[in-house]
């Protein structure tokens, strides 16, 4: 089994620099192929899937590139996927593995975490560093660009992990695979206000589940953050 980490940045050389600095450096000793992609102009959706598109492996990792992957990351990715080949006695190519978070707070880290589980039709508890099977990300078509203007949208892991369990995945909690998300307080999720989160989540939520799920007075009701807009905030 091969696993590749996609390292994808979007807009000023900052994020570029910053990748090569932290993100790139924290996967390269652990045995994979570390794919960079920088896109002065685009999105962080189309240089994700730009990088996806340059990956050899048979299962891919997205990292962002203020982030790292903790020592023996893909090791333990990598372990869960032997386990459930062994009791499913096939490889589990559907499957989404998510890792534990440790957030960084003014350079000091904290301990490892799963989010509660919520269902995935109302908001997303994985981080971006949940691993999927490179045939299967191509399958789902990758990341879509949702916003207006395309890309300015920032929870598209929620539409991607969202849209794959909508099609059948299922999800393996691999605990001692440790994702390790540094708090910046102006990123694109913490900058923002709550009335551009929920339309934000109205038009994943519209656009996977419909109508129905999502009616026309879903936006007007989320009046104030509650559980499903904070745990969707809370994601990155």
């Amino acid at each position: 089994m091969s696993v590749s980490v996609c390292v994808s940045t979007y807009g000023e050389e900052r994020w570029a620099e910053l990748a090569r600095s932290r993100a790139i450096p924290s996967a390269e000793g652990q045995g994979v192929e570390v794919v960079f992609t920088h896109m002065p102009e685009g999105s962080v959706a189309l240089a994700r899937n730009a990088s996806a598109e340059q990956a050899s492996g048979e299962w891919l990792v997205f990292l962002d590139a203020d982030d790292e992957l903790a020592g023996g990351y893909v090791t333990q990715m990598l372990n869960a996927v032997g386990v459930l080949e062994l009791v499913r006695a096939e490889p589990p190519w559907t499957t989404l593995f998510t890792p534990a978070v440790s957030y960084c707070v003014d350079g000091r880290k904290q301990a490892p975490k799963f989010w509660p589980v919520v269902p995935y039709q109302d908001a997303n508890w994985m981080v971006v560093g949940t691993m999927i099977s490179r045939e299967w990300f191509h399958e789902l078509g990758g990341f879509r660009n949702y916003g207006d203007p395309p890309g300015s949208n920032a929870y598209e892991d929620w539409g991607l992990w969202a849209l794959a369990q909508r099609e059948g995945s299922t999800v393996v909690k691999v605990p001692d695979a440790v994702y390790v998300a540094w708090v910046t307080q102006d990123s694109r999720h913490r900058g923002s206000d709550h009335a551009t989160r929920v339309g934000w989540h109205f038009e994943i939520g519209r656009d996977l589940f419909g109508e129905e799920r999502y009616p026309d007075d879903w936006v007007a009701r989320q009046g104030r953050p509650g559980r499903a807009a904070a745990t969707a905030r809370r994601r990155r």
